[in-house]
């Protein structure tokens, strides 16, 4: 936001992601922080880019870190983000990730609860979400961030975590010893 000191580009996102992991186990710490949004952006187009925008499932074992972080945050995106009266935008992301994880998909009561909040937030006159005559991009943002939350795209395939790879996988095979 405005005034806020923005944190360095020079940061690997792994690593402001994997700094900030143990927060989610001390919500109320993680949420004071001044780039608690950033670091809940990182996990949402994180899950976004694996998954093709939601087209491929999650395994939870893989992805452990990323389904925790979503859980735990968001009924405070509901009701305690943006001064106490929830956000729109994390709210549909949170949603749209989380729904890329079979067991949380159809039976998660904060997942269910937080679609009925979505469709209470929309503007019944326009038909969007956060219209603010003046901010025209946020408007827009927090529209299709709902939609996205609100649709259930039909997934195929199950994304694969991006692992490290190993260099010794990639080295020319050698001629057993005693061979010429």
């Amino acid at each position: 936001g405005i005034g806020r000191p923005r944190r360095s580009t020079r940061v690997p996102c792994a690593a402001l992601f994997r700094s900030r992991r143990a927060r989610a186990l001390r919500p109320d710490d993680a949420r004071a922080a001044l780039d608690f949004d950033d670091v809940c952006y990182f996990v949402t187009h994180k899950i976004f880019v694996a998954t093709n925008w939601g087209l491929k499932r999650l395994r939870r074992e893989e992805w452990r870190h990323e389904r925790a972080f979503l859980k735990t945050h968001l009924p405070y995106a509901v009701t305690g983000a943006k001064h106490g009266y929830g956000d729109v935008h994390l709210v549909g992301e949170f949603v749209q990730c989380l729904r890329c994880f079979d067991d949380v998909a159809r039976v998660d009561p904060d997942v269910a609860e937080a679609t009925r909040w979505i469709c209470s937030r929309q503007n019944k006159q326009t038909g969007g979400w956060e219209v603010l005559d003046a901010d025209f991009k946020n408007s827009y943002h927090a529209t299709i961030c709902a939609l996205g939350a609100l649709l259930t795209p039909k997934m195929r395939g199950v994304a694969e975590k991006a692992r490290k790879k190993d260099p010794a996988a990639n080295a020319p095979a050698r001629a057993p010893s005693g061979a010429r």
